[in-house]
């Protein structure tokens, strides 16, 4: 047998370990390895896997196969890694990344009227004021910053086409000349994403795609209908094989969310079946399941029986899990990977303006939230009130005797909500937390 420089390691269970259990079956998943650690143990393997996972020190053996599979996973690491120091690493890396990113409500208005949406709509394009203003507010902090990312949101953010056309223009061509990287993306619910508005898009360097579809068409079209009652999703999935079909970029990434009820689950194997037929070739496809919660507002009320909760999301991804196919699927998408569930409000360089020019942290905060507002793109000397951003940078920590030793607690890094925080007074663990 030839010698192996790893057979004199000792390890031990990685803290960042969780296992679930169904039937015989087990699954684990390590929160710093992130989705892809993510492992299912037949009946037949469970008890070595447990014994590994629960031994104070495993001596490495090359030859046994679980036990490499578990250390090459992140299951087991050296007995001397320290683990919450490298989670402090990432805490930093993560809050204090140079790159700036704004969330621009391009408008308040919506074509859809979504069962379980939360938001009143309005009636309002951002005016071109308050686009010049933002312009000067990236070129005068472009100086400190690595580089720029701009998330385009609503209401419904192609309503507001122009706005992304002209301030796209302006940024780029900002970031081009201070040699500065400039990255763009879309939460939009796909309707208007025709061939020429996906053009548009293209040549203002929008390359990330968030679009929602709930199911198949009959579950979609009670949910997602538009402003007059109509189904809309013929012509989202009409938008996406256009995608699909005419632009080949590796660059270009399309989410598709899934915001499910109690319905759904009748249905997965319709539903892996229908997107494999249409998207299984292209990886540059990826899906994502949440469950439909009780956001606010008053349209949920209709659909409280249907509701399911967070537990169930699991249940469905192991259901996907044993069926074939070849689809891209992102369990919880950035969730469940290192720092993913860090609400990020706790990033010093991120913020979101609405169409009135009120600067908040919070991606939930529409544009007349005044109670949410750090800041006002029409301030001219102090945009941001640092008092008031400290609140949101900091006031989300979680107490660390709380969540020191939580396998969950490089995900979150500590952290919870600053919404709820600044809202409430109180912290609240984000594995109990529903935002």
């Amino acid at each position: 047998m030839k010698n192996n420089i790893y057979n004199d390691i000792i390890l031990k269970s990685s803290m960042f370990n969780y296992k679930m259990y169904s039937d015989d079956n087990m699954m684990i998943y390590n929160s710093y390895k992130g989705m892809h650690s993510i492992l299912y143990v037949c009946k037949e393997s469970r008890d070595k896997v447990e014994e590994l996972l629960t031994a104070t020190n495993v001596i490495y053996n090359s030859e046994d196969p679980v036990l490499v599979k578990l250390y090459k996973s992140g299951y087991l690491v050296p007995i001397d890694c320290d683990e919450k120091s490298i989670r402090e690493k990432v805490r930093i890396d993560m809050v204090s990344e140079g790159t700036l990113n704004l969330v621009i409500h391009t408008t308040d208005a919506c074509n859809f009227r979504c069962r379980y949406c939360y938001m009143d709509f309005g009636h309002t394009i951002m005016p071109v004021d308050v686009q010049d203003k933002i312009i000067s507010f990236v070129a005068k902090n472009l100086i400190i910053c690595t580089g720029v990312s701009i998330s385009w949101f609503g209401g419904e953010p192609l309503l507001g086409l122009d706005v992304i056309s002209n301030m796209s223009r302006q940024i780029i061509s900002i970031c081009k000349k201070a040699k500065k990287p400039y990255h763009a993306s879309i939460t939009t619910n796909g309707y208007l994403l025709t061939p020429e508005v996906f053009q548009k898009l293209l040549d203002c360097k929008v390359t990330t795609y968030t679009i929602t579809i709930d199911g198949l068409k009959d579950l979609h079209d009670q949910y997602r209908t538009l402003r007059g009652g109509e189904g809309s999703f013929d012509r989202i999935i009409q938008n996406l094989i256009h995608i699909r079909d005419f632009n080949k970029s590796c660059a270009l990434r399309v989410y598709i969310r899934t915001n499910v009820t109690c319905k759904f689950i009748n249905c997965i194997d319709q539903y892996i079946e229908y997107y494999q037929a249409l998207f299984g070739r292209d990886k540059r496809f990826g899906f994502f399941i949440r469950p439909v919660d009780n956001w606010g507002g008053e349209r949920v009320n209709s659909i409280a029986t249907e509701l399911i909760s967070y537990d169930v999301v699991g249940e469905i991804y192991r259901r996907i899990s044993q069926v074939r196919h070849s689809l891209n699927f992102l369990p919880a998408l950035s969730a469940l990977n290192k720092g993913g569930a860090t609400c990020s409000a706790h990033c010093k360089n991120k913020y979101t303006i609405g169409v009135n020019g009120l600067i908040s942290k919070c991606d939930e905060a529409d544009s007349g939230d005044g109670n949410l507002a750090i800041g006002n793109i029409f301030e001219n000397l102090n945009i941001i009130d640092e008092n008031l951003h400290s609140k949101w940078l900091y006031s989300g920590s979680l107490n660390k005797t709380d969540c020191e030793d939580c396998f969950y607690s490089i995900p979150c890094l500590m952290g919870c909500c600053s919404k709820y925080t600044v809202l409430s007074g109180e912290r609240a663990c984000p594995l109990n937390y529903k935002s």
